[in-house]
């Protein structure tokens, strides 16, 4: 699927045969991403396009309770009391 705004590229799609987004072309921003699933359907990894991890996703035991996510070096813990979470240093939380 591409995204065209005045007859320019924006941005592009990819989904896999279950609809999962397996790639994000943003060619305003010039970045490529794919998208690593688990079994559950939930993202484990972004990466760019040369393979190097750009974030990770750490989930609880239901689907949707993502409880942190690590973006290259800086870790944030969904499960923070406010729900803008919270900066994280190996796994616990900074003031």
């Amino acid at each position: 699927m591409k995204i065209t705004k005045d007859g320019n590229d924006i941005a592009e799609f990819a989904y896999d045969a279950l609809g999962l987004r397996v790639r994000k072309k943003d060619m305003v921003a010039d970045v490529n991403s794919l998208y690593y699933y688990n079994d559950n359907w939930q993202v484990l990894a972004e990466s760019d396009a040369n393979g190097t991890t750009q974030r990770w996703f750490v989930y609880g035991n239901y689907i949707d309770e993502a409880l942190m996510m690590v973006s290259v070096g800086v870790m944030y813990d969904e499960s923070a009391d406010n729900n803008r979470g919270t900066a994280v240093y190996c796994g616990r939380r900074l003031p």
